[in-house]
């Protein structure tokens, strides 16, 4: 098998993947979130604003996008340009699963 494209990976264990359209994220115990573009064969770059290892990522629609992680905090992203819109640090404890459905019953697997 040839390799299409690689790049540096994160420093701790893969621990979440979200997915929508021609975007990959990737979340680890190294706190980060790396985002590719799947078409272009391309990594756009890396997030970083989790104090604890990304637990869980999911889209909401092509807009926007969520991550939580083990310090409790969710976070929403803005997908075009990948701002920060906001910060909720309710959870005392880790945010295992995020579901951004509309009128689809969501629960953990």
């Amino acid at each position: 098998m040839d390799k299409r494209f690689s790049y540096e990976p994160h420093g701790g264990t893969l621990t979440a993947l979200g997915a929508t359209g021609k975007l990959l994220v990737s979340g680890s115990a190294d706190e980060l979130l790396k985002v590719y573009d799947t078409r272009r064969m391309v990594e756009v770059g890396t997030l970083m604003l989790h104090e604890g290892t990304v637990t869980a990522i999911d889209f909401y629609g092509d807009t926007h996008m969520l991550s939580g992680s083990e310090d409790g905090g969710v976070c929403i992203w803005d997908v075009r340009t990948w701002d920060n819109l906001k910060v909720m640090k309710g959870h005392q404890y880790v945010t295992p699963s995020l579901c951004s459905r509309h009128g689809v019953s969501c629960r953990r697997l």
